[in-house]
């Protein structure tokens, strides 16, 4: 070997030294001392379950730590995606990489920690004291916190219980968050509610502070006072999830509360959820986007329909009754055909000679057509027109059999005026309607986009008292608004049974909605998990079922009934007035004939007295009389 492939040998020997120098040092970089990749891939599975994406929050100047833990997390991630230094409330995931607290905290500002959604991971590679601000517990609110440093690894104990602390744990299998029923320990909860039947029968209060604040808390003089749809249920999620509780009532004059300028809610049980002061509130909350704008609704545990009880129909007896049996168009029908037939057998007899002189005058023809369609005239028919009168003879028998079948019923039972079933309907009737106390917040009650729906806040009027209410439904002109539960009717304000036996429920809904319960955000998920399984397992709909079956009265089922169909065991007296017609017509015919019989004398009087006229037609017909029988008698 010659002394240039030396150099070339040697020279090449030294360079892969460095390259394989410089590699090692790289390799030794990235591995780090208190945490594997392995590891810390176990850690995100455990801290992120079933996660769709991830905002990692990581300073731009980050150690070579930082960076190699960043790296294996992008590389090990199993979600759909991963977001750096992002401020957004999409991702309820967050992974902190830093080495020191104070960054920490600077990220924890842009988290949304409120939301007991809130994952957060907290990975520092540094070692971290008692005293440390990561340790105090409440800067994460509500969020759920697994925390890893370089002297051990931390769980946030879960955000129902109260105080909240950080548990050093051996194993990361602990850094998994225990599902199904969670357990509160025996955490006391602020509740509240108002009487409001069937949802809750609390009535009776005292007076307590609470926190420094008075309050109004239920305590039951009357054992049946601890009744109740939704308090039955609150009951047994207390029950569920081992919580001791405190019932109080809403202060002021809302019971839910009012939105105001679309930023802050004034008073009721949603205000108290919003200030904090109780931590589950329900009584019929209804699941709208006004409620969720301000606090955390369970998923529905049913559906509440709004419905009117408007006037029962009143019954009155028409001069038109004898018209009842057929309706308008069918009248319309006969007296049409009536007319053409009239024409026809005129026009005929004006242009065959053949068919009898009578008919080629139009009241003669329309009288024997009428005649004969009733079968009340049946003159012998002439050969020329015996086909077309035997078919309208067929075609009147039939129409005064059908008439007759039915008369006799229609005769004997009552018209009612026509039933109240829309809001247009109400429109048109001029009814007004009230509650007590507030006026309702009208978009939540109507669809003010329909042209009729909008005309509802303009009938409303605030109601002075119950002694007023009861008047204006007597006065027959005041519509009583409510809800229905299950298959019961309860009005918003008290209704006595005097006044529910003149009221029905107005069949199509003004509005409907979904019901369930307002709490605080570290409640929603418990709640829902018990909620869910009180549905599926039917107990809901047995608290349902049970509560409106002993708690409601006949009187409230009975709205549903109508009182306007035909009662075939009832029967009533025939009156004048439904057979007008028929004496209307009875008299104008009597009328008529004698007009005509008048008329006709008067043609033959001439200077004769109207009495000596008739005298002279009586003599003339007794005298053909006589000339009659004595021809027969020879």
């Amino acid at each position: 070997m010659d002394l240039r492939a030396c150099l070339v040998l040697v020279t090449q020997f030294w360079w892969g030294s460095l390259t394989l120098g410089k590699r090692y040092d790289i390799l030794q970089n990235n591995e780090i001392s208190w945490i594997s990749e392995e590891n810390l891939t176990v850690v995100v599975e455990y801290s992120f379950p079933e996660s769709r994406c991830c905002i990692v929050h990581v300073r731009k100047n980050a150690t070579r730590t930082e960076q190699t833990m960043l790296k294996w997390f992008s590389t090990n991630y199993r979600g759909q995606e991963y977001l750096t230094r992002r401020k957004t409330y999409v991702c309820a995931d967050h992974l902190l990489i830093s080495s020191n607290s104070s960054e920490l905290t600077n990220s924890l500002r842009s988290i949304p920690v409120a939301e007991a959604s809130t994952r957060i991971l907290v990975l520092i590679d540094s070692r971290l004291e008692v005293s440390s601000v990561i340790f105090n517990a409440s800067i994460y609110v509500n969020s759920n916190v697994n925390l890893l440093c370089r002297n051990g690894s931390y769980v946030l104990s879960e955000n129902y219980l109260e105080p909240r602390r950080f548990k050093i744990i051996s194993r990361f299998k602990e850094l998994q968050r225990k599902t199904g029923i969670a357990d509160f320990q025996g955490r006391a909860i602020q509740a509240s509610t108002y009487y409001s039947p069937p949802f809750s029968f609390l009535k009776s209060t005292v007076n307590k502070t609470i926190g420094g604040v008075s309050a109004a808390v239920f305590v039951p003089v009357q054992e049946k006072e601890i009744d109740g749809i939704e308090l039955n249920i609150f009951m047994i999620i207390a029950k569920t999830l081992n919580f001791t509780y405190t019932i109080r009532k809403p202060i002021g004059r809302y019971n839910h509360g009012r939105k105001y300028n679309d930023t802050v809610w004034i008073g009721g049980m949603v205000g108290q959820i919003v200030r904090k002061e109780v931590d589950l509130a329900f009584s019929n909350i209804w699941i709208n986007l006004d409620n969720s704008q301000f606090v955390n609704l369970t998923k529905p545990w049913t559906q509440v329909f709004l419905h009117f009880l408007v006037p029962r129909p009143k019954a009155f007896t028409s001069f038109w009754a004898l018209t009842r049996p057929l309706s308008p168009s069918v009248w319309f029908v006969i007296l049409g055909a009536l007319g053409l037939k009239t024409i026809y057998i005129y026009a005929k007899a004006k242009i065959n000679p053949l068919v009898p002189k009578r008919f080629r005058n139009v009241v003669v023809t329309f009288t024997e057509l009428l005649g004969r369609m009733l079968g009340t005239w049946l003159p012998p028919i002439a050969p020329q027109v015996r086909l077309q009168f035997i078919l309208w003879e067929l075609a009147g028998f039939l129409i005064v059999t059908i008439y007759c079948s039915s008369l006799a019923a229609r005769l004997t039972n009552p018209d009612f005026e026509q039933r109240i079933d829309t809001v247009r309907q109400f429109i048109e009737k001029k009814l007004t309607w009230g509650r007590e106390i507030t006026a309702p917040h009208f978009k939540e009650y109507f669809d003010l986009s329909d042209k009729w729906a909008k005309q509802m806040p303009s009938r409303f009027i605030l109601e002075k008292s119950s002694e007023d209410r009861m008047n204006r439904i007597f006065q027959g002109n005041y519509g009583v608004i409510g809800r229905i539960v299950g298959d019961v009717y309860y009005p918003e304000n008290s209704v006595t049974n005097e006044a529910l036996e003149v009221l029905r429920v107005m069949r199509n809904p003004v509005g409907q909605f979904y019901t369930g319960f307002a709490v605080q955000p570290w409640l929603l998920e418990p709640v829902n998990t018990v909620m869910m399984r009180l549905k599926e397992s039917g107990i809901i709909l047995y608290q349902m079922v049970h509560v409106v079956h002993r708690r409601t009265g006949t009187h409230l089922r009975e709205v549903f009934i109508e009182h306007d169909n035909i009662d075939f065991n009832k029967f009533i007296d025939l009156a004048i007035n439904p057979l007008g017609v028929g004496f209307a017509i009875l008299i104008f015919g009597l009328l008529l004939a004698t007009l005509v019989f008048y008329s006709e004398v008067r043609a033959v009087q001439g200077k004769a007295t109207f009495l000596e006229t008739l005298r002279g037609i009586r003599r003339r017909q007794m005298s053909e009389t006589y000339v009659t029988l004595r021809n027969e008698s020879m």
